[in-house]
């Protein structure tokens, strides 16, 4: 092993060792989309135009994840099955 391989190692280590790796999580879209809320402004609400920003910027970026404009669901989003309509059509 070269002295840089293995200095890389140790880094890699001390990293996983210290709880600093980083830790991934698979979410699906659905989770994601009710997790990850379409943010709305009443008329009693301040905000600055920084986090109004921030707001419409969130909102916007949520249907390149795959979630509907404007609701807490996925493109994708399989039926209720205990939604009325879909309950109807089962019986």
């Amino acid at each position: 092993m070269t002295v840089r391989t293995t200095l890389a190692c140790l880094a890699a280590l001390a990293l996983a060792l210290t709880g600093c790796a980083p830790k991934w999580v698979v979410l699906s879209a659905e989770d994601l989309c009710r997790s990850w809320r379409h943010q709305t402004v009443s008329k009693g609400d301040k905000l600055t135009q920084g986090t109004a920003a921030i707001a419409e910027g969130n909102n916007k970026a949520r249907p390149e994840w795959g979630c509907v404009e404007g609701q807490d669901k996925a493109k994708d989003a399989p039926a209720d099955p205990w939604a009325p309509e879909v309950a109807k059509a089962k019986t």
